[in-house]
């Protein structure tokens, strides 16, 4: 959610209003593979939705001050899931299955780790991660295909396909195995 938190041309509530106003809907979230901003939204404001997206994409600032409040947010989302075996276990089956493998990893990390992540390592991770080469734009909606392609090429199309690209690790080696826990709750 930092991509909200203010952009070279948008402060915060600029963001989140600039849908909202217009009876829309604005949000993001994060899996193990990929990271989804989605809106909802009348088709009147396709345009003010994509020159929006494209904004918080590609030119979000990531305040120091944002920074420091997200990484509580995280912790404490850490320290309650951690509370929930009933959520800990689809973490443990993943870690066994995918050992050593990117996809083993809880997608929150630990705590220890989020304190220790600046502003430049997001920046850094972004502009390692984040490219129109391994970007999907999916519309549902009242709107011709030839103008939804328009929109895309006149707001993206100014963001350079990255050079970084990371290719995904493919997953090769599962090896049946067991693990048993015993937690106090």
């Amino acid at each position: 959610h930092l991509i909200f938190k203010g952009t070279r041309k948008r402060k915060t509530w600029h963001i989140l209003s600039r849908i909202e106003n217009v009876g829309g809907e604005l949000n993001a979230y994060t899996t193990k593979e990929e990271t989804v901003i989605y809106a909802s939204f009348l088709s009147p404001y396709y345009e003010r939705t994509f020159e929006l997206f494209a904004d918080v994409a590609f030119n979000s600032v990531f305040p120091e001050k944002e920074v420091e409040k997200e990484k509580e947010v995280i912790i404490d989302e850490i320290n309650s899931y951690n509370d929930s075996p009933a959520e800990l276990i689809y973490d443990d089956f993943e870690e066994l299955v995918f050992e050593g493998h990117p996809l083993g990893r809880n997608i929150l990390g630990n705590a220890k780790k989020v304190k220790r992540y600046s502003r430049e390592d997001i920046v850094r991770f972004l502009k390692s991660h984040y490219s129109t080469r391994n970007m999907v734009i999916a519309s549902v909606g009242e709107i011709d295909f030839s103008k939804l392609v328009k929109l895309v090429e006149k707001y993206f199309e100014a963001f350079s396909e990255s050079e970084n690209h990371t290719a995904r690790a493919p997953f090769q080696r599962y090896f049946p195995t067991k693990k048993a826990v015993k937690k106090e709750s």
